[in-house]
Order: structure tokens, then C-alpha cells, then sequence
């Protein structure tokens, strides 16, 4: 080193001897990184130790620094920079990755390992090229670079943040990318964050953490791998809390590599923090980068300008590890400003075509006037070098800025941009004045910036209008590289801008602006949007796009409300739980990048569809439109709703009319009309929602089906009275009835295709058919049937019904004899509740209690795939059989096609109810098919494999307190209990008692020697956990009353809630006692329709009880006292 400046002193001035230049440079960055190098080495440096005592190969380094400075001494001699690697001072890193140590605005992906470009993906970065960017007039602004090179390189320095403030135009962002260039030649820029409020894109506060984070990762490879392993470990940090980004993406990482402060500082700048969002978005980043850099390592420097504006004095002025250097006008910077001038308007004279301005112009006297106007600001030596150099009359332009006033009061910046807007324009002109503001006004508002000719079309102006202006006012508006318009700098907006300017022709009140830019878009909207935009009648060989949309739509339909509710993170909370054999897992699964499913998982799409929810009842009737666009509903809420039957959205305001439930709803075949029933008929128009017919009254008790003939003329209706109503559709009026025949309420009324019959279920069990011309009973009653008939449907072709009853069976008549021509087919558990054909009659499909939808056969009765696992009052196929509507807690809507359909010779294997082990470890899964699985918490490993036992669905899975065994309840009426360490069926199967009905629930004793079952007839038993031993039996009387099953912690009862009008009151169940209550409830809503634990629960020590009785209440469990509800 010594050597290479001995040589540099042979020349006079060796800064203008030719070819010197990038000798002089790659000089004066070996020395620097030489400095840190001996820095550390003498343990005065930003590392921990001293360097020969931490690395080995210093000895090596030490040889590279002296070949380095031989090659540049050669250099010197020869003038001429011959090949020299610059040699780093980093001893921690053998090989950097050579991308590494270019400035950010030149690294392409072509040099980027493949786990950078997953970080791309990942982190989603803003773009930040700083390559257009101007730097720093040489010569100028050397007392800040040299108090901001100080304290980078300073070990002792103890603040991590040099905020530099500044007011607007002191050249804070020229000054910054000066640094930036600086520091990244000397390979010591780790990042260079810069805001502006014109580009919205880049100035997010959402986007900054992970745009720094991006930016470390590819300034050092082992940061990158630091960042990309912690993404790896937890894919939701880059959409997760700023503060949490924060501590994950940068502090962690930095502080987890060891020997990195060895290597010296590194520069981390953030540009203009004031035009980053505004005040209320910026609050959370500005508190992390406040509050959370102390954190950092001591070799991460940042360097942070603003305006000093009141949020960041707030965050910043307290904070002990922030240094402030404040930006002041100094008689130093007005020579920069100086040193500027003569540059630029020596420049001016050299560039003119025609040498009209003297050699020496504009003459001493006027350079320092313009320099004292300037009043050290640089933006305005800048604006005023544009303003006289875009005039043909150089000299001219001049003179009217040395002729504007110099009023103390008046910023220098307003009067110079006032000047320049006012000499520009032809403002005498009265059509000018709106012209400017039109076009001015949009390119201060859109959020984007826009091309002349973009803003032309929008604003509908005459061709070049805007680039004429543009043209004008050269000196204040930019025109970027890719034509796009922005103004000089945020201060020359702020003036056009600011209302006490209001009374000025170039005032732009951005609130009208806004305002017209938005309609004029919504005006080119609806004149240029339409439908095939692109004109494509048909797109050949696009199958597979086809497919892939198709996918996507499921996608979206199964994971609707994960998507609405975590837009940000659907690759991290919804496709992994996708399919894995679908077009969308297949095409965006990453294997490593994202969460994994443990265990069995989806391989395609499941049949339902979509939920539709929005009853506040239980749904109790589905009906779809004939053009399959639509779905109605009717429920216990007294409403009826209308969806969109391929978004699932509501289309119209719920109709309300009935007093009490809407027992069934129907459209007419023309698709304009709604029918519904309950406490009467009523008619609506599809369209609107509006009433149109009725109330229809007649029948003396509810309505429990109602049905169009084929022609929309007539309405029939079937009623808990035991009688079949015909009604006029257009009037209202009676036609036909009462028909009487049934013994008990008719459930069910059919039309015939050709409308000339009318088919009748009843709770009597019995068919009846009737001609709907006449009202005679044409056929039956028909028997067959064990108990009630709910539900009845004739075949397409109109020479079949079938008829689904509570008796658990499906039976198909002969619909001109009455004929039982296939029947009873069996396969629900329960009562099947609803039945239809499909639209081309080779189906039947059905529902149950028994929680299945099962699709048949027509000729043969065969079940043609595994059951369709809902609870379903009531089913409606598509008019095109595509799909089947189902209702009860929701609508569900199932695709039957198919492809999507299992054949029966599977195995339904779709889970239904699962519970922790109370250690944790283990997850026991109950499924629709009867098995149990049981899972290692941990690995994710299924333990025993697929453990049969039950007949049906397994409804509850519950562990024992010492987590030996686990009891499952079953849809098949029976308790089976297993071995949690072996896998073996130790007990069962126990039958609950001779009723089919379901196990509600099962609940162990707090000890674990017994358990308690309560059945849906509110039957309750207790069992000896070890043996099946039945110990007791509910006791007579109180059948069908036994709400709440529940063992207190601390005492031997077993206790039951009695539920009895409004009440609630505890028994112990072994002798009937009440021994708590009555408890007021506070509505009276079916406790059944939940499980035991979801409405009850005591405290640790027995002395309280919570019950959910509509509310969620607190009781004193001795004295009943009402605590808290």
C-alpha cells in the first residue's frame, strides 16, 4: 500500500492525468476494505474477537491484499488499469456468489441460485432500480458523505438508525443514492429501500420488511439461506404482523451467523420515509424499525431521510440508539449549490447549436444571484437550470428569474415554480387555464403513472393535447424512459396542490380530480367493456385450460370461506388440503415450500359442491329453477331465500310472509313464480321478490307440500289436515277438494308429467293417486309401507312412483296399477325422508335421518355409488342432473356426475369425528364408513391402520381420562370402546337399548370407571368402563325428557338436565332425584341437536356449572344461584 502512493506522488495532479481515473477508483476501495480488514484484525473492529484468533487463513488474506496493491501500482505506471480482483475484507465467506456485489438495479435472475428465486416468489418484492436515479454533482455535498461514512465505519458507534431530516428540496434522495452507489462499489450496500409517492406500487409500508429481506438475501448467500430456512420452517411469516416479519426475515437471521460483524459494516438505506403511505399506514413499520433495530447486530447500519414531519419526530427523536443529523441550509451547501450552477450553465453555453450566449455567460453577478436565490436548496437550482434550458431564449428565462421578487415570507421553491408555470403557459388565453388543470390535475392524481396518449383517451382530449403540455412545462414534469409523465419532485406538487393557492389559474383541487378521473374510467368501462371482448367463438386445443378452469372453480367453491377470509395466504392455508390427484394441486404444489397433510388425505374432488348459508333456521325445502340458474329455499325461520346456484350468493332479500316455518317451496315450470307453504300458500315473482298470490287459505292445519302441474296452471297442496287442496295458479281460487282419503297428515303431493294425476303421501302409511281433472282417488290407498310415507315422486316417463317412508325403505309402484313393482329396498339406517327422480329416470335418489343421500338404480334398486355423506330433510335434482340440492343446517350442493361419484365396491372413508388424547400424542378419527384410526400427533403416522367395528357412521370418538382407551358412539346404535396401545376391540358392541334412534352422546367419568350414554329418545345408561356392564337404566317417566348427560368432578352422582318448558333441572339419574332447580333458561331452542359437552361444563372443582341454554350461563352448582348469564 505504502508503495502504490509513493508511486502516485510522480504526478502533479494525478486526478487529471488521462487514464488514471478507474486506478484512482479501485485505489481508493482496496485501501478501504484494507482499513476494516486491519480494523478487525487488531480487534478494533465491528466482530467479537480479534481476527488471527477466529480464522485461520488470515495469513493468505494478508498475501492477496499485497498482490492487489502491486497490480494497481503496475497500474499507475503504465496508466492503465490492468486486471485487478478487488480483495474483500471478508474472512467469513470463502467464495461470495458474484451477483452479490453488484448494485441491486443490475442483479438479474440469470446469476441467482434457485433458493433466491423461490425467495422471489415468496417475498414478493417491490422492484427498486435506482439505476435512473441522479447522484450527487461532483465535488458537492462532501461534509455529509463524510459524516455518514464516519459513523458506518465506526465500531464504537452506538446507534443502529442515522435519521437524516431535511427539508423538501434539500436534496435528500440524490444525496441518499449517492451513498447507496458509494457503498455499493465498496460492497457494503445491503440494501437500498427509496419511496415516492407518485409510484403507490413502491411505497407501500406492507412490502418494505420483505423487500429489505430480499434484498439481504441477495447481498450475502448465507444471509439468504438464513431467510429462506426460517420461510421454509413458518410459510406464513411474509404475510404475517410487520413486527413478526421484522424479527423472523431480519433480526433472527442476522444475529444467527456467526463471524458476520467480523466481515465490517454493512449499509441498509431507506430514501424519502416521509412519502412511504401516510401517517396511519407507515405506524406499525415506523414502530418496528423504532422500537425493534436496537436488536440488530452493531455492524447493520441504517440510513434513514425524511422530511421532519410529526409521526417520525415522535417515533424516532426518544429513541436511544437513533442519531439525528439535521439537513440545514449552511454557507457550505449554498457552495454546493454554487459549484452546481456554473457547472450546469457552463454546460448550457457548450450544448447550444447556434453560439448565441457569451463564453462567460450568464456573467458573475447573475451565477450568485441565482446562487442566493436558491437559498442552498438544491431542487430549486435543478428546477431553474430545467426551466432555462428547455427555452429557446436561454438568456430570456433567465432574466424573468432574476426578475421575480424576493419577498422573505415567500418560499423560494413557490416563487420559482409560480415563475415557471406562469411563463410557460398561455394563460390569457381563457381556454388554457381548464386545459392545463385537466391535464395536470390527472397526472397528479393517478395512482400509476400514465403516457400522454393514455391520459388523452381517458380524459377523451384531442390527440397530443397532454404531450403538448407536457411539452410546456418541461422544467417541472418528467418524462420517464418509458414515457410515462411525473412531476420534478413532491414539492412542486405540494404547491399545485396547496389551498392557499386556491385563487391561482394552476390551482389543482385534487378532490375534483379524483372524482373525474373515476368517472371517466367507469365511462370507458361500460363503453368499451362487452362480452367475449376478445372475440374468441373458439379456442382450439385448449382442453386442458378447460380442465383447469373447471378445477379452479372447485377449488374456490371447497375453500370459499378459507379464501375470503385469508386472501393473502390461499397457497399456504388451502392448497395444501387440495386433491393431491387435481389440476391445481398438480400444477402449484411445491414440495417443501409448503405445509404438508399428514395422513389420508383428499386424492379428487369430493362430490358437494358448495354450502350455502344464510337461514337462521333449519332449512326444510330446496327447489331449483328450470333453467338451473337458481336455488329457493324455505325454512323454519319463516323466510325463503333465492341463491345463484353457481356463486352460492343471495340474489334476492329473503321473502318473508309466513307466520311459522316454510314447509315447501317450488318453482313454476316457466321459472317466473315461487310457490311456498306452511301456515298458507303463497305465490312470488322469481325475479323480484314481490308477493303475487295469497295468502291462499283453506286448509285447517299447516301445509306441508305444495306442487305446480306441468303447465303452471294449477297448484296442489297437501296439509297436516289429511286432505289434498287443487288451487287456481293465476287467481288463487279453489278448483278442486278437499280430497279426502288419508287417515293421517298427507306429507307429500306429486304431479304427473302429463298433469292429468296427483300422487299422495301420508303419515298413514299409504299411496294415494287422484285424477286431477276430477278429484276422484284413482289408486289406493296403497300399502305396503310399515309407517308414515314421506315423500312421493312419479317417474319422467309418469309410469312410476316412488315413495320413501319412515320405516327406514323405498318402495316404486306401478302408477297405473298400483302395483308394488320393486321393494322395499333397504340400505338407510333410518327414516328416509325425501326421494326424487333424476331428469332422465334412470336414478332414485333419496335422503335419511341416518345422515345419507343414496343414489339407485331405477330398473334394479341397486345403489350405484357410496352414499352421500348430509343430513337431508329434503333433495332436489338439477333439471339437467348434474347436480342434487340437499337441506337441513344448511343447502348443500352435490355434482352426481360420474366422474366424481365412488363406485359402491369403495369404501367411504371421509372422516366425521375426531378427538385429541388428553397427553396430546394421539388423534382418533371416526369416519362415515364405521372405522376408527388412530394417529400419532407428532409424526403424523397412522398407528393401527383402519380399525372396522361399527355398521355406520361413527358419531362421537371420546379417550378415557388416562388416555388407555377410546369409546366411539355410532349412527348404528351401539357403543364399541378400544385399546389405545394395542389397537384391540376390548368392549362392545354395546347396545344402547332395542330403539334404532342414534347415541346422542358419550361422556367417561372424571376417574374413568364408567361411562354415560344418552340415545335421541333421551334415554339415559350408565356403564362399567372395564366390563360393559350395564349398571343402570333410565328411569321411567322421564323418557324423551333427559336433555344433558354429565358427571361432576368431585361427586358420585351422574346427572341429568330434565328440559321442561322454560326450565332446566338436575336429576341424579340412578334414582330420579332433582338435586338442583329449576334453572330459568333463557330460550327455548332443542338442546338435542347438540352434543352433551358443547352445552355443559363444570368447573375444576365442581363448584360451578356452565350451561348453554340459548345464552351461555354461570350457576353456583350447590345452591343454583345464578352467577353470571
Amino acid at each position: 500500500m505504502r508503495d502504490l502512493y509513493f508511486s502516485m506522488r510522480e504526478f502533479e495532479d494525478i486526478r487529471k492525468t488521462k487514464g488514471l481515473e478507474d486506478v484512482i477508483e479501485k485505489a481508493m476501495q482496496q485501501t478501504i476494505e484494507c482499513v476494516f480488514f486491519i480494523q478487525e484484525y487488531i480487534g478494533n473492529g465491528f466482530g467479537d474477537r480479534m481476527l488471527h484468533q477466529t480464522i485461520s487463513n488470515t495469513s493468505a488474506k494478508i498475501q492477496q491484499f499485497e498482490n492487489a496493491f502491486r497490480n494497481l501500482k503496475t497500474s499507475i505506471s503504465e496508466k492503465s488499469l490492468i486486471h485487478v480482483t478487488l480483495v474483500t475484507s471478508r474472512m467469513s465467506e470463502d467464495v461470495e456468489t458474484l451477483c452479490m456485489f453488484y448494485p441491486i438495479s443490475i442483479v438479474t435472475p440469470g446469476c441467482l441460485s434457485s433458493h433466491f428465486l423461490d425467495l422471489t416468489a415468496e417475498l414478493d418484492p417491490v422492484d427498486m432500480d435506482s439505476a435512473t436515479r441522479p447522484l450527487c454533482h461532483p465535488g458537492t455535498r462532501s461534509k455529509e458523505i463524510q459524516l455518514i461514512t464516519d459513523w458506518v465505519i465506526d465500531p464504537n458507534a452506538a446507534s443502529r438508525i442515522l435519521w437524516l431530516p431535511g427539508p423538501a428540496g434539500f436534496g435528500k434522495s440524490t444525496l441518499s443514492t449517492t451513498l447507496a452507489h458509494s457503498f455499493s462499489s465498496l460492497r457494503r450496500l445491503a440494501a437500498f429501500v427509496f419511496f415516492n409517492r407518485e409510484a403507490q406500487e413502491r411505497s407501500s409500508p406492507a412490502a418494505v420488511v420483505r423487500t429489505l429481506a430480499y434484498q439481504l438475501a441477495l447481498f450475502g448467500h448465507r444471509i439468504g439461506e438464513k431467510i429462506h430456512n426460517a420461510i421454509k420452517a413458518s410459510p406464513f411469516i411474509p404475510r404475517s404482523h410487520i413486527r413478526n416479519q421484522f424479527t423472523k426475515l431480519i433480526v433472527e437471521p442476522l444475529s444467527s451467523i456467526e463471524g458476520l460483524g467480523a466481515d465490517g459494516p454493512i449499509l441498509v438505506i431507506f430514501d424519502a420515509f416521509d412519502e412511504c403511505g401516510n401517517a396511519e399506514t407507515r405506524s406499525a413499520l415506523l414502530s418496528v424499525l423504532a422500537e425493534e433495530s436496537k436488536n440488530l447486530p452493531s455492524f447493520i447500519r441504517i440510513l434513514l431521510t425524511s422530511r421532519p414531519i410529526p409521526d417520525i419526530e415522535r417515533a424516532l427523536s426518544k429513541q436511544p440508539h437513533v442519531k439525528r443529523h439535521n439537513l440545514y441550509v449552511t454557507t457550505e451547501n449554498s457552495g454546493d449549490v454554487e459549484l452546481f450552477l456554473r457547472h450546469s450553465t457552463t454546460r448550457i453555453v457548450e450544448e447550444q447549436d447556434v453560439p448565441v450566449l457569451a463564453p462567460d455567460w450568464p456573467g458573475e453577478g447573475a451565477l450568485l444571484e441565482l446562487v442566493r436565490r436558491a437559498r442552498g436548496l438544491f431542487i430549486w437550482a435543478q428546477t431553474a437550470i430545467r426551466y432555462i434550458r428547455e427555452s429557446h431564449d436561454p438568456a430570456a428565462h433567465l432574466n424573468v428569474l432574476l426578475g421575480m421578487d424576493t419577498d422573505d415570507d415567500f418560499h423560494p421553491l413557490t416563487q420559482l415554480y409560480t415563475t415557471a408555470l406562469m411563463s410557460a403557459g398561455n394563460w390569457e388565453d381563457r381556454t388554457f387555464p381548464p386545459v392545463f388543470r385537466k391535464i395536470v390535475g390527472a397526472i397528479l392524481v393517478v395512482k400509476t403513472p400514465l403516457t400522454p396518449a393514455a391520459i388523452d383517451t381517458i380524459l377523451c382530449a384531442p390527440s397530443n393535447q397532454s404531450r403538448q403540455i407536457v411539452s410546456y412545462y418541461g422544467a417541472v414534469l418528467l418524462t420517464e424512459p418509458d414515457g410515462t409523465i411525473n412531476t420534478i419532485h413532491p414539492s412542486f406538487y405540494d404547491t399545485l396542490t396547496d389551498r392557499s393557492h386556491a385563487g391561482e389559474k394552476w390551482f389543482i383541487d385534487t378532490g375534483l380530480h379524483n372524482r373525474d378521473m373515476a368517472f371517466r374510467c367507469i365511462d370507458l368501462l361500460d363503453r368499451d367493456l362487452k362480452e367475449n371482448i376478445c372475440g374468441l367463438v373458439h379456442i382450439p386445443e385448449c382442453t386442458k385450460l378447460i380442465e383447469l378452469v373447471g378445477d379452479s372453480l372447485r377449488f374456490c367453491q371447497l375453500f370459499a370461506e378459507v379464501i375470503e377470509e385469508y386472501p393473502l395466504s390461499t397457497y399456504q392455508v388451502a392448497l395444501p388440503f387440495a386433491p393431491t390427484e387435481s389440476l391445481i394441486y398438480r400444477q402449484f404444489y411445491q414440495e417443501g415450500a409448503l405445509p404438508k397433510v399428514r395422513g389420508d388425505c383428499l386424492t379428487s374432488w369430493p362430490p358437494m359442491l358448495q354450502t350455502l348459508v344464510g337461514h337462521t333456521g333449519d332449512v326444510i325445502s330446496v327447489a331449483y329453477s328450470p333453467d338451473c340458474a337458481r336455488i329457493v329455499s324455505g325454512s323454519h325461520d319463516e323466510s325463503i331465500r333465492v341463491w345463484d346456484a353457481t356463486t352460492g350468493t343471495e340474489v334476492l332479500p329473503p321473502l318473508q310472509g309466513h307466520n311459522g316455518g316454510v314447509w315447501s317451496v317450488a318453482y313454476s315450470p316457466d321459472g317466473s313464480k315461487i310457490l311456498s307453504a306452511g301456515d298458507s300458500i303463497r305465490v312470488w315473482d322469481a325475479t323480484t321478490g314481490a308477493s303475487v298470490l295469497g295468502p291462499l287459505l283453506g286448509h285447517d292445519e299447516p301445509i306441508h307440500s305444495v306442487a305446480y302441474s306441468p303447465d303452471g296452471a294449477k297448484i296442489f297442496s297437501g296439509s297436516s289436515d289429511k286432505t289434498i287442496r287443487v288451487w287456481d295458479a293465476e287467481t288463487g281460487e279453489l278448483v278442486l277438494g278437499p280430497l279426502r282419503g288419508h287417515d293421517d297428515s298427507v306429507q307429500s303431493v306429486a304431479s304427473s308429467p302429463d298433469g292429468l294425476k296427483i300422487a299422495s303421501g301420508s303419515s298413514d302409511a299409504t299411496i294415494c293417486v287422484w285424477d286431477a281433472l276430477t278429484g276422484a282417488n284413482i289408486l289406493g290407498p296403497l300399502k305396503g309401507h310399515e309407517e308414515g310415507v314421506m315423500s312421493v315422486a312419479f317417474s319422467p316417463d309418469g309410469l312410476k312412483i316412488a315413495s320413501a317412508s319412515y320405516d327406514s325403505t323405498i318402495r316404486v309402484w306401478d302408477a297405473a296399477t298400483g302395483v308394488s313393482i320393486l321393494g322395499p329396498l333397504r340400505g338407510h339406517e333410518q327414516a328416509v325422508l325425501s326421494i326424487a327422480f333424476s331428469p332422465d329416470g334412470s336414478r332414485i335418489i333419496s335422503s335419511s335421518h341416518d345422515g345419507t343421500i343414496r343414489i339407485r338404480d331405477a330398473t334394479t334398486g341397486d345403489e350405484v355409488c357410496t352414499p352421500l355423506q348430509g343430513y337431508a330433510l329434503s333433495i332436489a335434482p338439477s333439471p339437467d342432473g348434474s347436480r342434487v340440492v340437499s337441506c337441513l343446517d344448511g343447502i348443500r350442493i352435490w355434482d352426481v356426475t360420474t366422474p366424481t361419484l365412488e363406485s359402491c365396491s369403495g369404501s367411504t372413508t371421509s372422516p366425521y369425528s375426531m378427538a385429541f388424547s388428553p397427553d396430546g400424542l394421539k388423534i382418533a378419527v371416526g369416519s362415515h364408513d364405521g372405522t376408527l384410526s388412530v394417529w400419532d400427533s407428532t409424526t403424523g403416522t397412522n398407528i393401527f391402520g383402519r380399525l372396522h367395528g361399527h355398521e355406520n357412521t361413527v358419531t362421537r370418538v371420546v379417550f378415557s381420562p388416562d388416555d388407555s382407551r377410546v369409546f366411539l358412539t355410532s349412527l348404528d346404535g351401539t357403543i364399541r370402546v378400544w385399546d389405545t396401545a394395542t389397537g384391540a376391540g376390548v368392549l362392545g358392541p354395546l347396545k344402547h337399548n332395542n330403539s334404532t334412534l342414534p347415541l346422542i352422546t358419550l361422556v367417561p367419568s372424571y376417574d374413568g370407571s364408567k361411562i354415560a350414554t344418552r340415545s335421541d329418545d333421551g334415554t339415559v345408561y350408565i356403564w362399567d368402563a372395564t366390563t360393559g356392564t350395564k349398571l343402570f337404566g333410565s328411569f321411567e317417566g322421564q323418557e324423551g325428557l333427559l336433555k344433558i348427560v354429565a358427571f361432576p368432578p368431585n361427586g358420585p352422582q351422574v346427572i341429568s338436565w330434565l328440559s321442561e318448558n322454560d326450565t332446566v333441572s338436575a336429576l341424579d339419574v340412578m334414582n330420579g332425584t332433582v338435586i338442583l332447580g329449576p334453572l330459568k333458561r333463557s330460550d327455548v331452542s332443542d338442546l338435542t341437536v347438540y352434543s352433551d359437552p358443547d352445552l355443559i361444563a363444570y368447573s375444576l372443582d365442581g363448584s360451578r356449572i356452565a350451561l348453554r341454554m340459548g345464552d351461555i350461563g354461570i350457576w353456583d352448582a350447590k345452591t343454583g344461584t345464578s352467577i353470571l348469564t
